[in-house]
């Protein structure tokens, strides 16, 4: 079994694989829990660290978790059991937990990057600014043809359309957009870039109407379903340096559909 310092993982995602340099201004990545000095021989990756998680992480002998959503996020008052439970038994555990959010989003071959890739862009392509990923579909396609396989990559139980006036479904569509997690209303890209539709997760009514006041067409697919295959990813490329990695199998989608 390969020993690892935490110090050593922090180096490669912060040299190799997710530079906190590129995080926005409003973003807290970096170590959560533990010590650089601390020894790793299995981590666990995931998108939230919840009590769930943690307990996994325990259970399958992992020394670490590198979550994406930052799980203490900004200035806090208190760490209790009720207010920050899965804190207090990730410390108790002795389990080092250091977070890549942002500046995971916009790496290469990050989160939007294994997103685009998973709704079948064949080429990468950054935006002027390199947090946006767009690029061409193996071939045209109906929107409502794109939709129903973005459903089915993304293991996703529903979509949501914004379709501005004048566009239709059956519209044939071939280059496309990504911008996981919550949308963050950024629209100046669109048209230098010339997307036909945009991949996103989370959209909020007024950035709906906002949206549908353009000409592209906007696919909401969920914050979750559109971030966990970057989850994925990164446990497989932590493994191409030499380390023990697995993502969480409890990092869950919360929001049922009926």
């Amino acid at each position: 079994m390969k020993e690892f310092k935490v110090k050593d993982i922090v180096k490669i995602m912060e040299e190799e694989i997710a530079p906190p340099s590129i995080a926005e201004n409003w973003d807290f990545p970096g170590l959560k829990t533990g010590s650089l000095n601390n020894i790793v021989t299995k981590v666990m990756t995931c998108l939230d660290v919840t009590v769930s998680v943690v307990e996994e992480a325990v259970e399958k002998g992992c020394d670490m978790i590198i979550s994406h959503h930052p799980f203490i996020f900004g200035s806090i008052n208190d760490v209790t059991q009720d207010s920050y439970p899965a804190v207090c038994m990730a410390v108790k555990a002795g389990i080092t937990v250091f977070s890549a959010h942002t500046n995971l989003d916009y790496a290469p071959g990050g989160i939007n990057d294994t997103l685009a890739r998973a709704v079948g862009i064949e080429n990468i392509i950054r935006d002027v600014d390199g947090k946006h990923t767009y690029g061409m579909l193996e071939k045209p396609t109906t929107v409502e043809e794109f939709a129903k396989s973005v459903k089915e990559k993304l293991n996703v139980p529903n979509v949501k359309i914004v379709l501005p006036q004048g566009r239709n479904m059956d519209d044939i569509i071939s280059k496309v957009g990504v911008s996981c997690g919550a949308f963050d209303s950024k629209t100046y890209w669109f048209e230098p870039c010339g997307i036909e539709v945009l991949v996103t997760g989370e959209l909020k009514h007024f950035d709906c109407i906002v949206l549908s006041k353009m000409p592209i067409i906007t696919i909401g697919a969920g914050h979750y379903f559109t971030e966990y295959p970057g989850v994925k990813r990164l446990a497989e490329r932590l493994g191409e340096y030499g380390i023990d990695c697995i993502a969480s199998e409890r990092d869950i989608n919360l929001f049922k559909v009926f």
